[in-house]
């Protein structure tokens, strides 16, 4: 279905309000889900695929890695976030409680509680340093530093979000869904990466054999 469509069928089973922001926070938690597996893929699965990126281009995919970290982190920061900000309405989680039926308020209010939780991490870094420029930390001026943060903390917080929403959509629409794979991701890129580079190699390897190799474009 397109978008419109499918925020037609939500707000045809879950009342005109409740639809609107479900369907938002639904694209939203959708988009980083898959934000953050391009990441997942490049950067964390496997070892040999850092090498080969560092191979490629290693400060292009330096910002890359940190551009695609820093959204993860304002994109869970935002829907876990108070209802106003700056005095203005903002979409959030905590919108679901106020909307959705009784029988649910108990295990949605649980779950937005979880989901919080789960997310500290990232609005302490979404203040600090990446929506805001925490002085001591940006000038160092104190030795103490924020604690890293790790994959199974994303994983955790990522998953806790799914599962109000999971929540959410099976009592109105009887489903749930979740974030598939996509045509044309990151894999793909590796593969187009690693065959360039077994060219380049190949056309290296001929030319200090003395071979007469046409050498590639200078530009592109």
């Amino acid at each position: 279905m397109t978008e419109d469509q499918t925020r037609d069928s939500y707000i045809a089973k879950m009342g005109e309000q409740l639809g609107r922001v479900f369907h938002a926070l639904d694209h939203d938690l959708t988009w980083m889900q898959w934000r953050w597996r391009q990441l997942r893929i490049l950067f964390e699965d496997k070892p040999s695929r850092v090498d080969l990126l560092n191979e490629s281009a290693p400060f292009f995919f330096y910002l890359v890695q940190r551009v695609f970290y820093e959204d993860t982190l304002l994109g869970i920061a935002r829907l876990v976030s108070g209802e106003k900000s700056a005095g203005h309405e903002v979409l959030t989680i905590r919108r679901l409680e106020k909307l959705v039926n009784d029988p649910i308020r108990p295990e949605v209010r649980a779950l937005i509680e979880r989901a919080k939780d789960a997310s500290k991490f990232a609005v302490i870094y979404r203040n600090t340093l990446i929506a805001h420029r925490n002085l001591e930390q940006s000038l160092r001026t104190k030795n103490k530093s924020l604690p890293g943060v790790t994959s199974q903390q994303v994983e955790a917080s990522l998953g806790a979000l799914q599962n109000l929403m999971d929540c959410v959509e099976r009592h109105y629409c009887n489903a749930s869904s979740r974030a598939g794979p996509a045509l044309g991701d990151a894999k793909e890129l590796l593969y187009v990466l690693r065959d360039g580079i077994e060219r380049r190699n190949e056309r290296r390897e001929a030319w200090n054999r003395g071979e007469n190799v046409p050498a590639p474009p200078s530009e592109i």
